[in-house]
């Protein structure tokens, strides 16, 4: 894919491979996000994407604020599902044995 506008994220990095995952896949998953790297050697073509981004690096500073904002999304889901485990604290006496 070639980048020829403003990035923007339309829908998440990664909705195509988790569906056909969690449809395939006997049990649990992962997935991976790809490198801001990555994105910028595959989609910064000179001639079409230094139209909108004169240089790489200010190409590649978008890409990595959108993959910033999906870990921050990531991590609050991680956040908010911890906060729903309930944890198991006994009373538990401190008291020394005589001896």
């Amino acid at each position: 894919m070639i980048a020829g506008a403003r990035l923007r994220q339309k829908r998440r990095i990664t909705a195509h491979e988790m569906s056909f995952l969690k449809g395939k896949a006997p049990g649990p998953i992962k997935m991976t996000i790809p490198s801001p790297s990555v994105f910028m050697l595959m989609s910064y073509v000179p001639g079409v994407t230094d139209r909108v981004y004169p240089s790489r690096s200010e190409f590649l500073a978008e890409i990595v604020e959108i993959i910033t904002h999906v870990g921050m999304n990531i991590l609050t889901n991680l956040i908010g599902k911890a906060s729903e485990v309930d944890i198991d604290f006994p009373k538990v006496s401190l008291q020394e044995k005589a001896a």
